[in-house]
């Protein structure tokens, strides 16, 4: 299933500011169970299926490379400490303060050990009990394991006639709804771009049986499968450079 935050993510990115034949319009983004059924134009969606298996099975190695900041306390006469965190490759930046004033150290007063600690050469050190900020890039390979899931998103826009006070027109709730429900649908089809989710499939644009023939209120919608990773495992493995020195001895 989605997380909570996916879905923030996916609600937020459906757009909700139009202009339709010069009128600017803001359409009431919603969850199904919300209640604001007097707020239109409006965009309602329900996850109407969930956590459906789309039969394929992850099971690879993921890289992946952070630049990672630590504060650390220099005290004079220890000159090894160690980092929040291993898989270290390389500490790029070292500032602290020298003779009471703000310093970056340059490579030569300091060297990465064990890749997981740093150790002060004695060139040129920190003042005593002062803060030392080191920043390193860490490269850890998770291996992964998990299952494609799909959840459907069903997509509701109601509309209704709304008059431009500027022109003192009114513009047909079936055109604004029309409109709407377009904008949307290209939405989902040709702008939605996330890293872990991906549309996979997008029904037509129908009417909404929900709205009632009498009712002033239009209504379309349409439906948006989403295909993402259900990771169930995901373990740190060796470094980068460790899996491919593996390889190689292996070949």
């Amino acid at each position: 299933m989605l997380s909570d935050t996916q879905k923030q993510t996916i609600f937020r990115g459906i757009p909700e500011d139009f202009e339709y034949a010069g009128l600017f319009i803001t359409a009431s983004k919603r969850y199904a169970n919300q209640y604001m059924a007097d707020i239109h134009p409006a965009i309602v969606l329900q996850y109407i299926a969930q956590n459906n298996p789309a039969n394929e099975i992850l099971d690879d190695k993921y890289d992946e490379t952070k630049v990672r900041k630590d504060r650390i306390r220099y005290k004079s006469g220890t000159l090894t400490y160690e980092l929040s965190i291993g898989h270290v490759t390389s500490i790029t930046e070292v500032t602290g303060t020298k003779s009471g004033v703000a310093h970056t150290f340059v490579p030569v007063d300091y060297t990465l050990v064990d890749e997981d600690k740093i150790t002060f050469t004695g060139v040129s050190l920190p003042d005593n009990n002062t803060d030392v900020l080191v920043t390193f890039i860490s490269e850890w390979m998770f291996g992964r394991k998990g299952t494609l899931m799909a959840d459907t998103l069903q997509i509701s826009v109601f509309a209704c006639d709304i008059k431009n006070e500027q022109t003192g027109k009114t513009i047909n709730g079936i055109k604004i709804v029309d409109y709407l429900a377009q904008q949307i649908y290209n939405h989902f089809k040709y702008e939605f771009e996330k890293d872990d989710i991906s549309v996979s499939a997008i029904s037509s644009i129908s009417d909404n049986d929900e709205i009632a023939e009498h009712s002033a209120i239009r209504g379309r919608v349409f439906t948006v499968t989403l295909l993402y990773w259900d990771l169930f495992t995901m373990t740190p493995v060796e470094t980068i450079e460790e899996v491919e020195h593996t390889m190689d001895v292996e070949l």
